[in-house]
């Protein structure tokens, strides 16, 4: 009898097909220093696109975070010391962006363990000083109209950077960070090599998100106005393009993502309501609903459904994934968690009232995205979605 391990390369590439998990296809890949060999180090289909939602803390080890697959609902866990102390910014093509208690910004790989520095937080266009010793106003900040004034290092950590995209997998020499930052949503960019943010000039403000898309920057502003921006050279102005604003409700959040070659921007609705967890009472918003509106030269078109995609909303970078790429993930949904920045969950002993759940763009229902199960209860930090790879 052949020995099971001895498979042909077109079965094992099969049998692989069938493991909905990152970390599963990990695992398989290791049974035979051969196998590893045969079977590429990044898999090839789609159920591995899929983001998981990483949830940030373990009861009973501080070095432990879980990763929750909604395709077969499992969570499972990595050891990331690295994110001892750390508060998460977000996530971008599959980094993990963190701020310890200094100045570090950093990006981490949670499967690869791999680890890169951005420019520190000091270096952002605005803050002019840093004074670790002058406890509560460590940072000096330059205002509109030349004003001055200090915060303290547990404000600005806590609310000075929106939201941080990256434009690839991997560094490289054309690789650039964009961020969504201080109190009026800016936009700054650094590029690989350099040691500090620039702001990228523009007549907007107040943004909600940004992408790179078709080679270029877009972001979106709390109006609904479009600004794009080359990153050829050095992208220091954003372009604001003349298009008719959707009409928009007044309590949204924006998310721009593209789907099918598309760029689509989300509008996701929310309502300032008492929440329960766990049987206790706190406030703050809630998703009550979603609205489309694609992209052309003229300006937004609203739409109606996903044509059978699914989206992916939060901290992260907003993702796309079509259900026929992935037949197991159900098409017309939108996965989001909980990112009002601006209005931070109310935590409440050890519990905190986060909004994250899957929204049907079909029917327009809702459904919990967590099983309510007491002994895993969401807490402070928020709970990211984050993709899985091996680059």
């Amino acid at each position: 009898m052949a020995d099971w391990t001895d498979l042909p390369t077109d079965l094992l590439l099969q049998v692989a097909h069938y493991l909905d998990a990152y970390t599963d296809y990990v695992r398989f890949r290791a049974v035979r220093r051969s196998w590893g060999r045969v079977l590429p180090r990044q898999p090839r289909h789609s159920y591995y696109n899929i983001p998981c939602l990483m949830i940030p803390y373990h009861p009973h080890n501080d070095n432990l975070r879980g990763f929750y697959n909604v395709l077969n609902q499992q969570v499972y866990y990595l050891e990331l010391p690295q994110l001892t102390n750390q508060k998460y910014i977000g996530s971008s093509k599959g980094w993990l962006v963190t701020l310890d208690n200094g100045l570090t910004l950093q990006l981490l790989n949670p499967l690869t363990k791999s680890q890169l520095q951005l420019p520190p937080i000091s270096s952002f266009p605005g803050i002019i000083g840093y004074d670790p010793n002058n406890q509560g106003e460590e940072y000096t900040l330059l205002r509109p109209m030349d004003k001055i004034n200090t915060k303290s290092r547990a404000r600005v950590h806590g609310e000075y950077i929106r939201k941080i995209v990256l434009s690839s997998l991997a560094p490289s020499n054309d690789f650039m960070a964009v961020a969504i930052y201080d109190s009026s949503d800016k936009l700054a960019f650094t590029k690989f090599g350099d040691d500090k943010w620039t702001a990228i000039s523009t007549s907007l403000n107040n943004f909600h998100d940004c992408i790179y898309f078709d080679g270029k920057i877009y972001a979106v502003n709390v109006l609904g106005d479009l600004g794009v921006c080359s990153i050829d050279g050095t992208p220091t102005q954003l372009v604001n393009l003349p298009l008719k604003r959707p009409k928009l409700e007044v309590t949204s959040k924006l998310y721009l993502v593209e789907t099918n070659g598309d760029m689509l921007m989300v509008e996701r609705l929310s309502k300032y309501m008492a929440l329960f967890n766990r049987g206790r009472r706190c406030y703050g918003y809630k998703t009550i609903g979603f609205n489309l509106f694609k992209f052309d030269s003229e300006g937004w078109l609203k739409i109606e459904n996903l044509d059978g995609c699914t989206i992916f909303l939060g901290l992260n970078t907003s993702i796309c994934i079509s259900s026929k790429s992935c037949p197991k993930l159900r098409g017309n949904h939108i996965y989001y968690t909980f990112d009002h920045e601006k209005e931070p969950a109310q935590v409440i002993g050890s519990h905190a009232c986060y909004d994250f759940g899957v929204f049907d763009m079909t029917d327009r229902s809702r459904r919990c995205l967590w099983h309510d199960d007491p002994s895993d209860p969401f807490v402070w930090p928020h709970p990211i979605w984050v993709v899985l790879n091996s680059y």
